[in-house]
């Protein structure tokens, strides 16, 4: 079992900004991709073979796992076909966070990402790695939840894009959850933000596939609101908020806002954030997808800002199964 490293927002910035330049010199040399003008699917013609997807096991509802690689914290390099509903959220070149596909118009995620966000965001699905592969789609609208409050309360909201994605085995959309799940239960999260591995007191040296965004998933408990609430004094956490817990080697962290917890093939939550990653004292909180009043906010913005025939094609979408 690995030890490992949250790393703290303030504390750690440098060694973020350094990480995404590096990022952005190995898109260049390692994926040489190209996106057609119509901002349709990616094409990597130099490395075709060398990015083929990884073969990897998927963690399902009962799994936990305690190997720990870049990515989410104690997280397992993961393969898009067994979480085609996630999507990484780009700006000027540099993953912001995750999103989840709703349909092949829709994307929901967090307030807090939307609100930081500006309209040259690119969003990317099909694919497990950040930079290669894969669908990408620009943004027509950015709608945060008209009640969102930093940091928590209403962290929600929604991504149109301008050109539906072409869903396949790699890309689907998934259903919204009726309930979160008991206290204990474990949950699966995917996503692609970064983090550090130690081993002891010695920093292991970043791989160049764990630089290039590689999509990570991890079995998680959930703790309701009722037994997380004793954690956060704040007005922002609410009855629309519940945790995970955080152990040594398991915890979401830096760039993994939006990221979809997922339990039994239904969406129940979105990652919005923790006062300290990686801190076992401090649960990682999410946005409860399932809370009624956020479900009928999803569904009346995307009636409101949906015409006719996109709307029915949302009523009519396939989900992950």
């Amino acid at each position: 079992m690995h030890q490992t490293l949250g790393l703290h927002f303030n504390e750690n910035k440098m060694m973020l900004i350094k990480t995404v330049i590096i990022t952005q010199i190995l898109t260049t040399l390692f994926c040489n991709v190209t996106a057609t003008p119509n901002e349709g699917t990616i094409t990597n013609h130099k490395h075709k073979n060398e990015m083929d997807e990884q073969k990897t096991k998927s963690i399902n509802d009962n799994e936990a796992t305690d190997h720990m690689i870049t990515g989410i914290i104690g997280g397992r390099r993961a393969s898009i076909k067994n979480y085609p509903y996630t999507a990484a959220i780009l700006q000027g070149g540099l993953l912001m966070g995750s999103g989840v596909i709703l349909n092949n118009k829709w994307l929901l995620t967090t307030g807090t990402l939307l609100h930081e966000a500006d309209p040259s965001i690119l969003i990317r699905g099909g694919t497990d790695k950040v930079i290669c592969k894969g669908q990408a789609r620009r943004a027509a609208k950015r709608i945060v939840h008209s009640n969102y409050t930093y940091p928590w309360l209403n962290n929600v909201g929604l991504i149109k894009l301008k050109k539906p994605f072409k869903f396949n085995k790699n890309l689907k959309a998934i259903k919204i959850g009726h309930v979160v799940p008991q206290d204990g239960k474990k949950a699966v999260l995917s996503g692609f933000g970064i983090t550090i591995e130690t081993r002891g007191d010695k920093k292991t040296p970043l791989s160049k596939s764990d630089l290039t965004g590689q999509l990570q998933a991890s079995s998680l408990e959930v703790i309701t609101y009722h037994n997380c609430k004793k954690y956060y004094d704040s007005d922002s956490f609410t009855n629309r908020n519940y945790c995970t817990a955080v152990n040594l080697t398991t915890s979401p962290c830096l760039l993994d806002d939006g990221s979809p917890l997922v339990f039994k093939k239904n969406l129940v939550g979105l990652f919005c954030g923790t006062s300290d990653c990686g801190n076992p004292t401090k649960p990682t909180i999410y946005t409860d997808i399932t809370y009624k009043e956020i479900k009928d906010w999803i569904h009346a913005t995307i009636k409101r800002e949906s015409n006719p025939s996109e709307l029915q094609e949302f009523y009519n979408t396939k989900y992950y199964e």
